[in-house]
């Protein structure tokens, strides 16, 4: 009985002595660990902190090939677009020059004109006035020439013909009017008359003959009087 109780002394003293053992023990592990831990901590964050900085590093040297890359693309547009404005400048000027050229030409080409115009009625005025020359001859002779009344008037009929003959060559032939209805691009209406003999809108009466030429421009309408 007394070594039983000895005995479960014994092993009581021996599970102490094994806790006692433990607890001293216990403390200095969990410091080891903590450290431990620690260190590993200290150690994970410097990784950590060593590629931060690494790819800080590469993202920036990234940035910088980028932005080099891009202001050189952005220098090389801004050159061409220069070149561009400058040729289009050049093209500005030609064409500048060029219309300037042109205006003068034009210019010069309209005075030569109206020159040869100037010169060409001139020598039609001429003309006209040549053909017309035999016909005042011919009043000239009229009016030195003695003799009877009837010889007069028949150097006036002459002369007469001769007018209208030169008119007619040149292409002027007399509006019709008497009988013909009024027509305001060929008459001027001077009176309006009651007529048995017209209807009315009809022209009656020629005071002073009109003349066209070619058919086409009226030299001078005719003064008519028209029925009611």
């Amino acid at each position: 009985m007394e070594n039983n109780i000895n005995g479960r002394s014994e092993e009581e003293m021996e599970a102490a002595a094994a806790d006692q053992a433990f607890e001293e023990e216990s403390p200095g592990s969990a410091a080891e660990q903590e450290a431990e831990l620690q260190k590993e901590a200290v150690e994970g964050t410097g990784e950590a902190e060593e590629a931060a900085e690494t790819e800080g590093k590469e993202a920036a040297e990234t940035d910088d090939d980028m932005g080099e890359q891009g202001t050189a693309e952005l220098l090389e547009t801004i050159d061409k677009l220069e070149k561009k404005l400058a040729e289009h400048e050049q093209e500005k000027e030609a064409l500048n020059n060029r219309l300037v050229r042109l205006q003068a030409d034009f210019s010069n080409y309209r005075k030569r004109n109206e020159k040869e115009a100037e010169k060409l009625q001139s020598a039609i005025v001429a003309g006209l006035i040549e053909e017309l020359l035999p016909v005042l001859d011919n009043f000239d002779r009229a009016l030195t020439q003695e003799g009877s009344g009837e010889d007069f008037r028949k150097g006036i009929e002459m002369i007469h013909r001769q007018l209208l003959d030169f008119l007619e060559k040149q292409g002027v032939e007399n509006i019709e009017a008497v009988g013909k209805e009024f027509d305001h691009n060929y008459h001027n209406a001077v009176q309006q008359v009651e007529s048995d003999e017209y209807e009315s809108g009809t022209v009656v009466k020629e005071i002073l003959k009109g003349y066209i030429l070619n058919n086409d421009i009226v030299i001078r309408p005719s003064m008519v009087i028209v029925a009611k």
